[in-house]
């Protein structure tokens, strides 16, 4: 009867090690935008070590309908969440974007409704984008990828800030 309890015990343990071990963004929505976390990371990561200009057009990354999409930094309140979407959005909690300090929430909106989002991990890249209330249409949404020399666990870190290249 105890050796029951002990491999629940074990595999619960072994299972929430093995979630908490993976910082790649994780992606909530169909199997065909499975990539977009990836391909943004790829593309943010092409300015470790590059003298040149890194500009990311999220349109380009995208194969949805979007009509804006939100930054959030970690801890953001999920009331403040609803108010900057401007509607109530059901699954903002399972985020846990209010208690975490790992990632940045990347949400992308059409007609009002949440499309998709990215659990984007700030190992990756820290978004600066300010008040995140306007949010950024595809048209708007282009970043600069600034590498700054803090170091973040032995590497530079790099910086996502909007760019004033449009994204078309």
């Amino acid at each position: 009867m105890l050796k029951s309890p002990k491999l629940f015990s074990v595999a619960f343990s072994c299972l929430v090690l093995i979630s908490c071990s993976n910082p790649t963004p994780q992606i909530d929505r169909a199997p065909a935008q499975n990539n977009l976390g990836q391909d943004l990371v790829s593309m943010i990561e092409k300015k470790q070590g590059n003298p040149e200009k890194v500009i990311v057009k999220i349109r380009s990354l995208t194969n949805f309908q979007w009509d804006k999409m939100y930054v959030f930094p970690p801890y953001t309140p999920i009331a403040e969440i609803n108010r900057t979407l401007g509607f109530e959005w059901e699954d903002a909690t399972s985020t846990g974007i209010d208690r975490r300090d790992d990632i940045n929430l990347i949400v992308f909106v059409n007609s009002g409704k949440v499309v998709t989002l990215i659990a984007y991990p700030r190992i990756h890249g820290e978004f600066s984008v300010g008040d995140p209330k306007n949010g950024f249409t595809p048209e708007s949404a282009s970043f600069e990828i600034t590498e700054v020399p803090q170091s973040q666990k032995g590497r530079p870190r790099l910086l996502i800030m909007p760019s004033s290249e449009l994204a078309n």
